[in-house]
């Protein structure tokens, strides 16, 4: 029979061995429990697990045949994405914006050496939930396979980013500078570029696009295509960017001159086709108008540029109806647009929000300004609190189940910008906490989420390292 001296010595060497060991496993096990810690730390190890350098076709590697048995690491990691995937709903379920998507530029490097796996992975640290891929801008797609726009490289990035996020519960949408149809393009079909009342194309006014008019048949139908491809490759949606005319900037705001000629609706066919819908716009007293910018009464100025923003309008709304007839319940089709179109009184963008925000399941207002609420003139009424307004309240006449998803865009510091500029953006924190904030005191009503432009905005230095690739 043991001493009871002995009993008790043991009993406490025991005790003191047993909380040693809690003691050192509690940082361990909060490191292991934590999602996104070994979310990257399993991506990592399943990196070094590969050969170096990597194969022609790394994808084979991340996604070998089915039944065939997974490597430990490429297990671990997958089990991590899991685990991240699961963390990040429940904290998303339980947010005042449960929503929450980021605009990404794709490089090649993200297929030839993996770096998509850290893009969505960063993606998943912001709980993201909806991913916007660059997809078309350029005139140049990130798949191969279009008869009218080249690919911009030889793999299939846009196959890469959709298998990824599904597998992050993430829904991918693909991005197109839907009216920009790029220099190639413009060279073979100069007859299809808009132009404004002075004969001079986009490029002249807003450096670097090519724009297209959107009432005309090829253009139309080229658009189309793309919207099919897309949902050939099982995208969630398309979000139509640039859905306007060319930008007409007057030092470092929007012209404003009320002049119909500032307006780009001045392309022979397109213009054909207005007329041949509203015959009283062929009236001699309109035709001088739009010819010389001088109306026969001035007193009709204000009317007549009023009618004739409509009717450059109406061939945007008409291209959006027959996307949305092509596509009927392929994919979601969704818009980025400026909500401070309505900032200024003559806007030549013509992106009349109001009018068609009721056409699609997801609007992206993009709110860009530097100021989040009041701010002394001549910034008084640049905020993005005004472009929230307004884009909340383009869609609360809609019966609620027929609203789309509104997801503002929320813009990071432009890097390279000085810290001495004289217009600076708050931080993204500042920006989510006001938004937030608004929401809490029962502001945008119909506001259930938010997104993060961009994410090389964000991760500059994984932006560089995709970016050096090509």
């Amino acid at each position: 029979m043991r001493a009871e001296g002995d009993f008790w010595q043991t009993y406490s060497m025991r005790h003191i061995l047993i909380a040693l060991a809690i003691a050192f496993a509690i940082p361990v096990s909060a490191a292991a429990s934590d999602p996104l810690a070994r979310l990257h730390s399993s991506r990592a190890a399943f990196l070094a697990s590969l050969p170096t350098p990597f194969p022609a076709n790394p994808w084979s590697i991340r996604n070998p045949p089915a039944g065939s048995t997974r490597s430990e690491a490429l297990a671990a990691y997958d089990s991590a994405i899991a685990e991240a995937y699961q963390w990040s709903g429940q904290a998303n379920a339980a947010d005042l914006l449960p929503r929450k998507g980021i605009w990404i530029r794709p490089y090649r490097r993200d297929a030839t050496a993996l770096e998509l796996l850290e893009v969505l992975d960063n993606a998943q640290s912001l709980g993201i939930t909806d991913i916007f891929v660059e997809t078309f801008w350029g005139g140049r797609l990130i798949y191969p396979g279009n008869p009218a726009f080249p690919a911009r490289y030889p793999e299939n990035l846009l196959s890469l980013y959709v298998q990824e996020g599904r597998r992050r519960g993430m829904k991918v949408h693909a991005w197109l500078h839907t009216l920009d149809f790029g220099s190639d393009w413009a060279k073979r079909h100069p007859n299809a570029l808009v132009q404004d009342g002075f004969g001079r194309p986009s490029t002249v006014i807003e450096r670097g696009s090519y724009m297209v008019s959107p009432a005309l048949a090829e253009v139309r139908e080229e658009l189309s295509r793309i919207l099919t491809e897309v949902a050939s490759h099982a995208a969630d949606g398309v979000i139509l960017d640039y859905l306007r005319y060319p930008s007409r900037m007057r030092g470092d705001d929007i012209d404003e001159t009320p002049d119909p000629r500032n307006f780009f609706g001045y392309n022979e066919r397109q213009f054909q086709l207005i007329l041949r819908r509203h015959a009283d716009l062929a009236s001699p007293e309109f035709k001088t108008f739009l010819d010389t910018g001088i109306p026969l009464n001035e007193e009709q100025r204000e009317a007549l540029l009023e009618r004739w923003k409509r009717a450059l309008s109406e061939d945007i709304e008409g291209l959006i109806a027959l996307l949305r007839t092509r596509l009927a319940g392929k994919l979601q089709i969704g818009a980025a647009y400026f909500p401070d179109y309505y900032f200024h009184r003559h806007d030549n963008r013509v992106q009349e929000s109001r009018r068609w925000a009721g056409m699609f399941e997801l609007l992206a207002p993009m709110c860009y300004q530097y100021y989040l609420d009041e701010y002394p003139a001549p910034y008084g009424n640049y905020t993005v609190n005004r472009a929230l307004e307004i884009a909340d309240a383009a869609i609360a006449y809609l019966a609620p189940e027929q609203r789309p998803l509104l997801m503002p865009v929320l813009a990071a510091e432009v890097p390279g910008t000085p810290l001495e500029a004289p217009l600076h953006h708050r931080t993204l924190r500042e920006q989510v906490a006001f938004l937030k904030g608004r929401i809490f005191d029962g502001a945008f009503k119909n506001v259930k989420g938010l997104a993060y432009f961009s994410y090389g905005w964000i991760y500059r230095d994984s932006e560089a390292r995709r970016r050096s690739g090509g």
